[in-house]
This record gives C-alpha cells, sequence and structure tokens, in this order.
C-alpha cells in the first residue's frame, strides 16, 4: 500500500474514532435530557390532575386511579407516601409513568399518569441519523483533503527517489532538492541534506582520482627511464634482466 493510501486511511480513521466518540457523549446527552423532559412533564401532569380530583372529584388529564397496568414498583413506593416517576412497557410500547397516594373517602390510593416515548424516540432516532450523516461526510471530506495533501508529499518523494536513482545512475549534477518544494520543510531538509552528502562524496571521489593520476604519473617517468637505461644494455647481459625484473615488480 503507497504512502498516500496509508495517510489518507489514518486521516479517515481519526475522524471517525473522534465523531463516534462525540456523537456517543451527545447522544447520550439529548437522551437524558429527554428523559428528564418526559418525567418532569408527567410529573407536573400529575400534581395538576390531582389537584383538580381533590377540589371536583374528577380525573382529568389521563389520570387513572389504581391503574391495573402501574407497574408494581411504583405502585408500593406510591401507597408508602412517595411520588415517583418510573418507565415500563405496555404492549411493547415504552410508557413513562408519574404516581402518587392520594385520600379517596378514607382509603389511600394510587394516582397516576401516563405518557407514551414514541415522539421521543422519534427524536433521539433522528438526531442518530443527523450524527451519522454528520460522521460521513466528516470523513469524506476530511478524507479528500488529507488525499490531496498525502499526494503532493507522495509525488514530491517519488521525484526525489528519480533524481536519487540519477544520482546513483552516475549524474552526480542532479540535486534532489531542486524537485521538492521549500515549502515541504521537512521533506526538503531531509533532500539539502542528501545532496550536501553526495556533493562531498563526490568532491572526494574527484580528489582521489586526481591522487591517484598524479601518482601514476610521478611513477611513470623514473620507470621509463629505467626501461630506456636497460635497452641500452646488452639484451641478454646479466644487469638488463635485473632491471627489468624490477620493472616488472
Amino acid at each position: 500500500m503507497s504512502l498516500r493510501w496509508k495517510i489518507s486511511l489514518l486521516i479517515v480513521a481519526s475522524v471517525i474514532i473522534a465523531v463516534l466518540s462525540c456523537s456517543i457523549v451527545l447522544r447520550q446527552s439529548a437522551a437524558r435530557a429527554e428523559d428528564d423532559r418526559m418525567r418532569s412533564t408527567v410529573t407536573e401532569q400529575l400534581t395538576n390532575a390531582t389537584a383538580i380530583f381533590s377540589e371536583t372529584g374528577v380525573l382529568t388529564l389521563n389520570a387513572r386511579i389504581d391503574d391495573p397496568e402501574l407497574p408494581k414498583e411504583a405502585r408500593k413506593s406510591a401507597l408508602k407516601g412517595q411520588s415517583v416517576t418510573i418507565r415500563s412497557e405496555v404492549d411493547g410500547e415504552e410508557i413513562v409513568w408519574a404516581a402518587a397516594p392520594i385520600e379517596v373517602g378514607s382509603h389511600t390510593q394510587v394516582i397516576s399518569v401516563r405518557a407514551s416515548t414514541k415522539d421521543s424516540q422519534e427524536l433521539i432516532g433522528r438526531i442518530d441519523q443527523a450524527l451519522l450523516v454528520g460522521m460521513i461526510g466528516s470523513a469524506l471530506v476530511v478524507g479528500g483533503v488529507g488525499s490531496i495533501v498525502a499526494g503532493r508529499i507522495s509525488r514530491r518523494l517519488t521525484l526525489g527517489a528519480q533524481a536519487a536513482r540519477k544520482i546513483a545512475g552516475g549524474d552526480t549534477t542532479t540535486r534532489i532538492a531542486d524537485v521538492i518544494d521549500e515549502s515541504d520543510q521537512e521533506v526538503w531538509a531531509f533532500a539539502t541534506a542528501v545532496d550536501t552528502a553526495v556533493a562531498r562524496l563526490t568532491e572526494r571521489i574527484d580528489s582521489e582520482q586526481r591522487f591517484t593520476a598524479d601518482l601514476a604519473h610521478e611513477m611513470r617517468t623514473p620507470l621509463t627511464g629505467l626501461v630506456n637505461a636497460a635497452n641500452l644494455l646488452e639484451e641478454d647481459s646479466r644487469p638488463a634482466e635485473l632491471v627489468k625484473d624490477r620493472v616488472v615488480r
């Protein structure tokens, strides 16, 4: 996998994780706020219904006395003199209850009101959809921008690699920094360092080549003199053989 796609995938994954984390927190906050709102609504409704019943004896605002569908926990708490709100399911539908004790004649009974959470659940569902769309949109936008930026960096590295291969092929006049934009400070600094190293290595090679050439020239002159001196001697004489043997060595 190329560097461009690795960077793009890393950016997209980071965005998804960040947005998902924020979405979870936001959804929990929205659900908690909606639950508090519904409990407050049914509690206020129960308070008003209790006041009306105490004055007129008429049940209003969807209030009931000793509702058989009221959860047992809420009934027990109300009979102990407590006002309570609770969630439960009735026929597959989630309901929020508010219950409180009330005096009916000489008996203490339980008055309660209920409210469906259907609208609340639809609101939370719309929030989930909005968060999902936002997460996907953010990932696409940021991923696209990241891909473009990563592509520019990858392209410059590719050009730098091509220049490096030319240098390896013997073209020491090529400079990697020439194909790198100075705006990419880190990449340009790396290219400049490589060019400096290549320049110094080239200077050292040139110096060694000059030294070798000078040494060969200096050695060639006395050797040539020895060969010429040997030629002046008799071809089969012992001195001529010694001189020629020394030159060969």
